[in-house]
């Protein structure tokens, strides 16, 4: 039967494909051919002024058709290239979505040393630290609290990285000075993306060959015994383009037991031995070894300080690597410049969890996973290049196996296998009318199989079989070269992670009397899947090159949002939330020497119905402001200013909100860079105030209140060389 199911979706996804193939082309085959040489301002005012121009001249057709004309005469094609938003580069005023981009000069002079720190100071993103270190993943996007983690998918270069259970994804895979770029799009993306892309998709763009061979090395120190050291050599050419990187470091943590050491180490490869065709190569390692102070009740910090620890000896560690090939054919057919691509990627994750506290908790991840992604797109252009056609479809195979061992080390651990198989075709179109009008839309179908296979301490087999649509349409007006105002409309979904959906069995030992009880695995078959309505307007302004702002109203209707009830110890469903905001980015730049720039979100995430109907969606503050500048006095010196205010929120877990909310805070860093040649010197202040403050909060399950602390002032810098 699997493989029947398996030769079923590829036929599907062959079909698919050459039948939308053939049509387009010989769609674009023919209008091009009737329409060759016309401009849709010819077609509309041709006959208006044959119809006036015998009864009252000239005159009159002119002023009718002359609006016409400014309307829709074509503007020129102008600002930053984005991949995200359609799976293949575009300018961002051509798509009628919104999204942030964290460039290579922002990573390079602002001194952050986590892929958390750089994109915390973008709209909607609320950092919601466990761990206080770059193993934090736990983000909140559009609203998404304490779930936030699984509603957002984090991609590296277009490769997938989130894992199938509650861990989510791991932002540490990538040391931040390997990344080139990191784009952020908020909002649902399931068409082009599938599962997880529910609040926002980050896509984590690392670094390729530039002309010519360089070489790299620098060394960063700071406090909590934080070192760094980083090394890369790239080089561009005429057949081949290279970059590969190392690094390590290491450092105590501000807490105790929060200390984190990572290696890791990259090399892309992009050959191109005929001009039609390139092959793009990567491939990663990542390692890495932690604390997990875990989180603190008032008398703990009264007593031990925010420094301390209740969990002084639980550790974990990760092992991840990862090889990716992506063949790209670049042609022709008729008219239409075609681009096909297959990435695919084989992974493998190691990842062990020690949690210590009266007995001794063990558990072992051993998950690999294979991603293959086969893409076509289309440019076309009508007649003449008054109307621009860019189709992108194709499908999404992914399959991970995740090898499970765990349980209290006393007592027989679960030793399981959960596999993952998830199978999606999709096809999205862009329209660009006279280089003014945006039109487009987009549709998925997903299909996904999980199986359950436990062999202790007790056996059980167990599978789900599911089915998801994403839908996607949305119009946009360029009212000149540079700004847009946009509306786009989106049906998301997201599947339940693997332990939302299954418990396994496990050993129950009563201390008192010593008996051991076997519980047997549990399938959730009541959890039902997250959909969610999507609707955003918004508008993008350069209209002034000084000056760029951007901003938007989003209205998220999710039905059957997953969460976990911490009383009754199950994964269970809302019934309906609203997730509705503004968000608002401007960035100024004076005369070459200071940038300025201010990112403001105002975001209300609440309950509907039910139990909890109007109250509050745990960690989601109703304001968040970063802001800040860039000066540049002299030639080579970079001197940067940031702050970041965070509204209070609710406790995770306080759906009933009850207890008091996290309170405000305000942060403020301050660093510089200076370059001289090919030597750089740089250093950072953060936290400059020593503000205290907690990164998250938690109501336990039986309602009292613990905390993360997190750091306080902390000190950095280095030097660099580069020849």
């Amino acid at each position: 039967m699997k493989g029947y199911f398996m030769k079923f979706r590829v036929a599907i996804m062959l079909s698919v494909s050459v039948v939308m193939c053939v049509s387009m082309f010989s769609f674009a085959a023919e209008n091009d051919a009737n329409a060759k040489g016309n401009k849709i301002t010819d077609i509309i005012a041709t006959p208006i002024k044959a119809v006036l121009s015998p009864i009252k001249g000239e005159g009159l057709a002119d002023i009718i058709t002359d609006p016409i004309d400014m309307v829709l005469s074509p503007t020129r094609q102008l600002g930053e290239v984005v991949i995200t938003p359609s799976r293949t580069p575009e300018y961002v005023y051509n798509i009628d979505k919104n999204v942030s981009m964290v460039d290579s000069d922002e990573i390079e002079y602002s001194n952050d040393t986590s892929m958390q720190e750089a994109i915390q100071k973008t709209p909607s993103v609320v950092l919601q630290g466990y761990m206080n270190n770059p193993k934090d993943n736990n983000i909140g996007i559009r609203g998404f609290g304490e779930t936030g983690l699984s509603n957002y998918l984090v991609l590296v270069d277009g490769r997938r990285t989130n894992q199938i259970d509650m861990s989510g994804a791991d932002l540490s895979q990538i040391d931040i000075n390997a990344v080139d770029r990191i784009e952020i799009i908020r909002g649902a993306n399931s068409v082009l993306y599938g599962d997880n892309a529910t609040g926002g998709v980050v896509n984590i763009i690392t670094k390729k060959g530039e002309k010519g061979d360089k070489v790299s090395y620098r060394q960063e120190v700071g406090s909590f015994q934080y070192t760094k050291e980083y090394a890369s050599a790239s080089g561009g050419h005429e057949f081949l383009d290279y970059f590969a990187s190392y690094s390590y470091q290491n450092s105590d943590g501000y807490r105790l037991n929060n200390g984190y050491e990572a290696k890791d180490v990259l090399a892309n490869i992009t050959m191109r031995p005929v001009d039609y065709f390139r092959m793009e190569l990567s491939t990663a390692y990542h390692r890495d070894w932690y604390g997990q102070p875990g989180a603190m009740y008032i008398p703990n910090i009264q007593n031990d300080g925010r420094e301390g620890s209740r969990f002084p000896n639980s550790k974990g560690k990760t092992e991840d690597y990862y090889f990716t090939f992506n063949p790209i054919l670049l042609g022709e057919l008729g008219d239409n410049e075609v681009v096909l691509s297959a990435m695919t990627s084989f992974r493998s994750r190691r990842s062990n969890s020690l949690n210590v506290w009266s007995n001794e908790y063990d558990t072992d991840h051993h998950i690999g996973s294979v991603d293959f992604r086969p893409k076509c797109e289309i440019n076309s252009s009508f007649f003449g290049d008054a109307l621009e056609n860019k189709l992108v479809f194709g499908a999404d195979y992914f399959q991970a196996v995740d090898g499970i061992s765990s349980g209290d080390r006393t007592l027989t651990k679960a030793n399981l296998d959960i596999r993952k198989e998830t199978f999606g075709i999709y096809a999205d179109d862009n329209i660009l009318l006279n280089k003014r009008f945006i039109f487009s839309g987009g549709v998925r179908g997903e299909w996904t199989e999980y199986i359950f296979d436990q062999n202790q301490p007790a056996a059980s087999y167990d599978t789900r079989d599911l089915k998801s649509m994403a839908l996607e349409a949305g119009v946009g007006y360029k009212y000149n070269e540079r700004s847009e105002i946009y509306g786009n409309y989106a049906k998301s979904y997201r599947y339940a992670t693997t332990d939302e959906y299954f418990q396994s069995a496990y050993e129950y030992v009563d201390w008192w009397t010593g008996a051991v009880t076997v519980f047997p695995a549990v399938l959730n078959t009541s959890l039902k899947q997250q959909v969610a309505n999507n609707y955003e307007i918004g508008i993008k302004d350069n209209s002034f090159e000084m000056f760029n702002v951007k901003a938007d109203y989003y209205l998220m209707d999710v039905n059957n949002e997953i969460y976990y009830d911490p009383i009754t110890y199950m994964n269970q469903n809302y019934n309906r939330t609203i997730h509705h905001g503004f968000e608002l980015e401007g960035r100024a730049n004076i005369l070459k020497k200071v940038e300025p720039f201010l990112n403001y979100t105002f975001e209300k995430a609440y309950f509907v119905g039910e139990q909890y109907a109007g109250n509050d969606i745990p960690l989601v503050p109703e304001n968040k402001i970063s802001g800040g500048f860039d000066i540049k006095p002299i030639v080579g010196l970079n001197i940067n200013f940031s702050t970041n205010y965070v509204g209070s929120r609710y406790l995770a877990s306080d759906q009933a909100n009850t207890a008091p909310k996290l309170k405000s805070y305000v942060t403020m860093d301050a660093g510089f860079c200076y370059e001289y040649k090919n030597f750089k010197i740089f250093g950072a202040i953060k936290n400059m105030f020593d503000v205290q403050y907690y990164s998250n909060g938690i109501k336990d399950w039986q309602g009292y209140e613990a905390f993360y602390p997190a750091p306080g002032r902390t000190f950095e810098g280095g030097v660099g060389i580069r020849f």
